[in-house]
């Protein structure tokens, strides 16, 4: 294989060869992905499946909620939802991330902190107005039966925030640690989220389709970040190298 450029910038071009197809590759199926889960919501909202909970989510709903269960996990339900839970252990990765010292640790401080922005304005400020979903609290057909743990809320359903954030959060963490962590990471990141999107329908506030949609767009967020991430990554490479590659002057 032949680079064009001089002896100099070999080594920036071999970084851009090397990187290019994959992250080509990578960007597309995000945006496909992206592309996908638009087009499931509006087709859902044209025919009415999201504002007007199916029959079988709402079976599933009552299945979770009711399901005659000790006492104990409806106390975990109600404190795992609880973001205030969950801080000593956003502490105990910020300790670690510095104290290990984990590279670029302030930027993916940064990643982490954007994950659950987006996921909470894309689900809370975008999608639950434009949907309008009544909670299952609230909703005629599963409000009378439903056992209710926590107040009920007055915003929408649909999607939920507490699953898009968690899943956010779990998947940027766990895809930015992959090269260390492998598939573990990403699976204790899952069962945490997923811990909390079940306690949110057990305590009675959200439907299952809610909860579907929400971790999807917390995963595409991290998957998406990730890739930016990555594209930070090389293009500090790139810079690197050009500093190394031209000194300056005498």
């Amino acid at each position: 294989m032949y680079f064009v450029g001089s002896t100099n910038q070999l080594p920036r071009n071999l970084i851009a060869v090397q990187s290019s197809t994959p992250t080509k590759l990578l960007g597309i199926a995000i945006g496909l992905a992206w592309l996908g889960y638009a087009f499931a919501l509006w087709i859902g909202h044209r025919a009415g499946w999201l504002m007007e909970p199916a029959a079988w989510d709402q079976r599933l709903f009552k299945i979770i909620n009711q399901a005659d269960l000790p006492a104990w996990l409806d106390q975990v339900a109600i404190y795992s939802r609880d973001p205030l839970t969950w801080i000593p252990v956003y502490l105990a990765i910020l300790a670690w991330m510095w104290y290990r010292p984990v590279p670029h640790a302030w930027k993916i401080f940064g990643i982490l902190v954007l994950a659950v922005i987006l996921s909470d304005q894309c689900s809370a400020s975008l999608i639950k107005p434009w949907v309008m979903r009544v909670r299952p609290c609230r909703f005629p057909e599963t409000a009378a039966n439903a056992r209710i743990l926590v107040p009920c809320g007055s915003g929408y359903s649909f999607v939920s925030s507490h699953a898009s954030n968690h899943f956010a959060l779990a998947w940027t963490l766990g895809l930015i640690f992959y090269h260390r962590w492998r598939s573990t990471g990403l699976m204790i990141g899952s069962l945490w989220a997923s811990l909390i999107c079940w306690s949110q329908i057990r305590v009675g506030v959200h439907f299952p389709l809610d909860i579907a949609f929400g971790a999807l767009l917390g995963m595409l967020i991290a998957a998406t970040l990730r890739a930016v991430f990555q594209a930070s990554l090389r293009q500090d490479a790139v810079s690197s190298t050009e500093a190394f590659s031209y000194p300056p002057n005498h």
